[in-house]
C-alpha cells in the first residue's frame, strides 16, 4: 500500500475526495442500516429478495467507491485537458 505525503502532488485532492467518498459511504451505511431495521420491523410471510441485502452481500459498496474515485479521476482529467 502507498503512503501519501503531503508534499505529494495531488495530495490536497486526494484528500478531499477520500473525505467526500467516506461522507457518501457513511451516509449509505446509515441508510442501509434504517432500511434493516425497517424490514426487519414488518412481518415477512414469504422469502423476498432485497436489493439492499443483495448490494451488502456482494460488497456494492465497495464497488460504488471504486467507482466514485474513477469517476472524479476521469472528470479531472477531462476538466484539465479542456481549460
Amino acid at each position: 500500500m502507498n503512503v501519501l505525503a503531503e508534499s505529494d502532488p495531488g495530495f490536497k485532492k486526494t484528500k478531499i475526495l477520500m473525505q467526500r467518498t467516506v461522507s457518501l459511504s457513511q451516509m449509505l451505511k446509515e441508510a442501509k442500516e434504517k432500511e434493516r431495521e425497517r424490514l426487519s420491523s414488518q412481518m415477512v410471510t414469504e422469502p423476498t429478495a432485497h436489493y439492499g441485502i443483495l448490494f451488502d452481500d456482494y460488497q456494492g459498496l465497495s464497488h460504488l467507491e471504486a467507482l466514485e474515485i474513477l469517476s472524479n479521476e476521469s472528470e479531472g482529467r477531462v476538466s484539465n485537458t479542456h481549460h
